[in-house]
């Protein structure tokens, strides 16, 4: 049997099919087939292109989206930072309040025993705030009268100044008895009230008495 080849063609507007149908030869089949292959690798890859074109330009604007959120927050961040610039006249006030100046205490130590503790600790405590201040650093000199002494600062105001040991509630405190001597026969154990002023030094704080069998 003889077969006819019918030519090919394309109509316009319209996919273009091989006229397989009819076409009986192995050649024309495996020719018909490569091409309907080829016609569907071609749409999916239309297809891919298409997607990513999309894919892009939503990427694209979600980018610029986020370029202006951005943008419209470090512009209202420095606007924020504008206002709360203090003006000339705030930074001139600021500049003309002094600062809080400070004053100090110093005096001798001394212990019931033989030695200074290492562990002693001087306070000096505020009479109307009763706010502590303490120093554990012990100075030595021969200009205190045993040869042990401390330095405190404190901000201006009145205290009442004693040494302590850690773990020992009795506080042996710059008193009567100190100023007294220390002698048996010295009534008073009262704490005395130490005066505290700018930019000077009150020496001879000693907080010595360790001998008020009151506490």
């Amino acid at each position: 049997m003889k077969y006819t080849k019918i030519p090919w063609t394309l109509m316009p507007g319209s996919v273009y099919l091989p006229p397989c149908l009819g076409q009986f030869d192995l050649y024309s089949l495996m020719v018909c087939g490569i091409i309907l292959v080829m016609q569907k690798l071609t749409f999916a890859f239309i297809a891919v292109v298409l997607l990513i074109f999309v894919l892009t330009g939503l990427y694209i604007r979600s980018a610029e989206a986020e370029k202006k959120q951005l943008r419209s927050q470090i512009e209202t961040q420095q606007i924020s930072d504008l206002h709360q610039l203090p003006s000339e006249e705030e930074s001139a006030t600021r500049s003309a309040v002094p600062s809080k100046q400070l004053g100090a205490i110093e005096g001798s130590l001394s212990f019931p025993s033989s030695g200074i503790p290492d562990t002693m600790e001087v306070c000096a405590e505020h009479t109307k705030t009763l706010e502590i201040t303490c120093t554990g650093e012990i100075q030595k000199s021969d200009d205190y009268t045993f040869g042990f002494g401390y330095q405190l600062e404190l901000t201006p105001g009145s205290y009442l100044v004693y040494a302590q040991l850690p773990n020992d509630s009795y506080r042996a405190y710059y008193s009567d008895f100190v100023l007294c001597g220390l002698a048996a026969s010295c009534p008073s154990h009262n704490p005395i009230m130490v005066t505290v002023e700018p930019n000077m030094t009150a020496s001879g704080i000693d907080p010595q008495d360790w001998y008020d069998t009151n506490q």
